[in-house]
Order: structure tokens, then sequence, then C-alpha cells
């Protein structure tokens, strides 16, 4: 007679492997024999469909669809994939004369519309509308159909402009980061946007507010100083945050904010929805390199950062002597340190890791990068021989609930996951590029001596234990 203690454990052992059969949805290699893909970017919608962008050199090629780069050129390609990760359309540049790059995608649900903002460098063509000579920048609007519907660039007369991160508000404006280099704008030293009255005379950055057809609405008061990074919006509630890096000083709405010679800090801006300042904010200080790669909201008004410093860091009162270590912390709207999670390493072992990306949704944290050397965190230890690929999930105290590392053949430590978009269906996408053979879920990608874009998608991510 089958016992009830048998069937239950029976019923939890299928459970449990099924769960795990089903983890990755789909995994999708990306890449042409004849030429190289490197630095996605993805998005995934509410409805489990996926945007991803990527650089490629020579040819390309997804599904049925292929592309070819002319000349020395290195374009963007971006692309649309129905929920079983099958492209449905690509867009690219109808040509370009140097590196033509995507910095940043996002998505209306309400409008069903699809943003994406980036610069190139010599002139392109877009379009049919040709900026020839120029090095400049766009933001364009398709339809999840791939119609080209709209495009926006500041000024055809001067370029060093530069459009870096932005978002989406909830009434659909575009919150774009815009940083203009006076020192390669030509033939203006001056950069006008008269339909909003607004100048700009030496090198700094704003924040552009453009409405759903990408007319400009308004720009905020300029921020000057030596930046380092991109500028990344986010927002929260009726709130925009600006965030960079400044080296030595930093000047906004008239004061002077010295951080030190050669020293580096990290500034948050808090704007009003009208681009009004409302106050700024130093995140750290640290006299080495860092980087802050994304900057997210939770529900609660805390902000959580992710990126990579070196050696120190001011909120942190640990010294990881020549360690680039990452960056996973977590701040209080006064941006007070709450927590922050860094790895346990020996005395010896290298520690050489980045968070590339975050997202959020439903007060879980996803985040992921490169990792490289033996590493704890909390009770997940991650030897070296798992591999370079990084990716965990948090609740919003920085309490981990898994946390995996993706293994290679070999280590080559230009292998990097660099975009993580997750919706609240708990459904994650996961990009990154590779240049070696990788096993995952039973299926072997192997490329053929170039890089290749993978990209992973991932239902009920939080069954994962290491």
């Amino acid at each position: 007679m089958v016992t009830k203690r048998f069937l239950i454990g029976l019923l939890s052992f299928v459970l449990t492997n099924l769960c795990f059969a089903q983890s990755f949805q789909w995994i999708k290699q990306i890449g042409d024999k004849s030429g190289g893909e490197t630095s996605p970017l993805c998005k995934i919608l509410p409805e489990g469909q996926t945007i991803i962008a990527w650089r490629y050199s020579f040819n390309t090629r997804i599904d049925s669809f292929r592309a070819t780069a002319k000349g020395y050129s290195t374009p963007y390609i971006l692309s649309f994939l129905d929920k079983d990760g099958k492209a449905k359309w690509i867009w690219k540049p109808d040509s370009c004369y140097s590196n033509f790059t995507i910095s940043s995608i996002n998505y209306s649900k309400s409008l069903g519309k699809i943003y994406a903002s980036g610069n190139f460098n010599k002139g392109a063509d877009i379009n049919n509308q040709s900026f020839k000579g120029k090095s400049n920048s766009f933001i364009i609007r398709f339809d999840t159909n791939g119609t080209f519907e709209k495009i926006y660039n500041i000024s055809l007369d001067t370029s060093g402009i530069i459009f870096e991160g932005f978002e989406v508000s909830n009434n659909n404006d575009i919150l774009l980061g815009v940083f203009y280099d006076q020192n390669k704008s030509y033939p203006s030293s001056i950069l006008k946007i008269p339909s909003i009255n607004f100048s700009i005379n030496k090198t700094g950055n704003f924040v552009l507010k453009l409405d759903k057809d990408l007319n400009p609405i308004k720009a905020s008061k300029p921020m000057y100083g030596t930046k380092y990074g991109k500028v990344l919006i986010t927002k929260n509630a009726n709130t925009i945050l600006s965030t960079c890096i400044y080296r030595d000083t930093f000047i906004i709405n008239g004061k002077y904010y010295f951080n030190g010679k050669n020293i580096f800090s990290a500034y948050i801006t808090y704007l009003d929805s009208n681009l009004n300042f409302k106050k700024v904010s130093k995140v750290y200080t640290t006299g080495s390199n860092n980087s802050i790669n994304a900057v997210k909201c939770l529900n609660n008004g805390d902000v959580v950062i992710g990126g990579e410093f070196r050696d120190s860091i001011s909120i942190i009162s640990q010294n990881y002597k020549g360690y680039s270590m990452p960056l996973f912390a977590c701040l209080d709207s006064n941006l007070k340190l709450k927590w922050a999670k860094l790895p346990q390493i020996k005395y010896g072992d290298r520690q050489n890791s980045y968070i590339f990306d975050l997202d959020v949704a439903d007060d879980y944290i996803l985040g992921g990068g490169r990792i490289i050397g033996n590493t704890i965190f909390d009770d997940f230890n991650l030897p070296d021989s798992l591999g370079l690929f990084w990716f965990f999930k948090t609740d919003t105290r920085g309490n981990i609930l898994w946390m995996r590392r993706v293994a290679f053949s070999k280590k080559y430590t230009t292998q990097n996951l660099t975009s993580i978009s997750y919706n609240s269906n708990k459904e994650a996408i996961l990009a990154g590029y590779i240049l070696d053979t990788v096993k995952l879920n039973n299926q072997k990608f192997f490329t053929n001596g170039n890089f290749d874009v993978l990209l992973m998608k991932i239902k009920d991510i939080e069954i994962y234990r290491v």
C-alpha cells in the first residue's frame, strides 16, 4: 500500500525537478560566423516579448534576419522578439560612417511604443535623413510591428551632443539625460533648443523632457563638471533622479561642490516633475576608478545602485586593496546607506567584479554582471571555476534569495553579462556576450572564434539555489 508520506515525497521530488527544468524558458545565441556581436541591451515587456539591441561588425544574424555593416563601421541593430524568443523584425540605420551606438531602450505600455536613444560618430543616415560629417545623437520611436514613427535630434548644426539614459514617465513623457561636450562642438560652441528657450555654452549635462511625440517640453538647468560614465535617469512617483560621477568639482544651480583634487564623487540630483531642482546629495567619494552602471528606485523611495569600485569607497568601511569590487548598495530617501552587499574574499584571492545592470519589480531586485575570483556572498559559495556571468536576486532588504554563475570552457575576461530586465510576471531577460563554449540547460553554444550575444529568458527564477 502506498503511504501518504511516500506520495508527498514523490510529489515534492517531481515538482522540484519540473521547476528546475522550466527555469530557462529559452536561450538564444545571436551571431554570424563572419562577424562579431557585443554589448547587448534588453527590455522585457509586461506580456513577455523582448526588445534587444547589440553592436556588430561585418555581419550579424538573428533567426532569418541578416544585416551587413558597410566599411569599417560598427553599428547597433535593434530587434523585437515574441514571448517564445522568435525574432519578428529588425531595425538598423540606413548607413553609418563609424560607430553607431544605441545607449538605452525603453517601452511605453499604455502607448505600445518602443523608444531607443543613442549617438553616432562622423555622420549617419537614419530613415532617409542624413547627418553627414557630424557626431550627434538621436531618440527614435517605433511601434511593436517595427514601424519607424519619429526621430528627434536637438540640432543639426551642433555636434558634441550625447543622449544617454532615459525613462518614460507615467504620463508618457520622455526624461532624457543629455551630455554636451563643448570641446567637440562644431561649428557652434553654444547648444540651443529655441523652442523651449534653452542654451548651454560650456561642457555639462542636463535633463531634457520630451512629449510622447518627441517634442521638447522643458530642460533642467545645466550641471557642470568633469563627468565620468553616463548620466543615468530614474524616477520615483513625482521625483526624477539624475545620477553621475564627477572628478574634482561639481557645479549645479550656481553652487560649487569641491570633492578634492583628483577625487571622484557620485552625486544624485533630485528634480521635480517640472525639472526644477529639489536637492543634490553626494552618494560617495573615492580616490580611484569607479562607476555607477545602474540606479533604480524602490516603491518606498529607497535608491538601489549597482556598479564597481577599486580599493575603497566612503560609504563602506573596509578597504579592498588592489581589488575591483562590485558595488551593490541601497540608500534611503536622504541617501544614507541602509545596506551594502559585498563578497567575502580571502587574502591573495584575485577579485575583479562588476555589476553592469539592475532591475526592480514587485519588491524584488535582480542584478548581474561579471565576477572573477573565488567569492562568498552570505551562504552562497561561488568558486572561480563556475565562470564569469553572474546574476542574483534579493529582496528590498538586500537578503540574497539566489545567486548563480554561468560556466565557460575558458575564462576570457572580456565576456560580460551586460543587461537585465525583469517584469512583474517573474520573467527575466539576461543578455551578455561570449567568446567561448557554454553549456546551459543541456544545450551547448559555440562561438567559432568571434563574440556572440547570448540571450536568456528565465521564468520562476526564485527556485535557483547555488
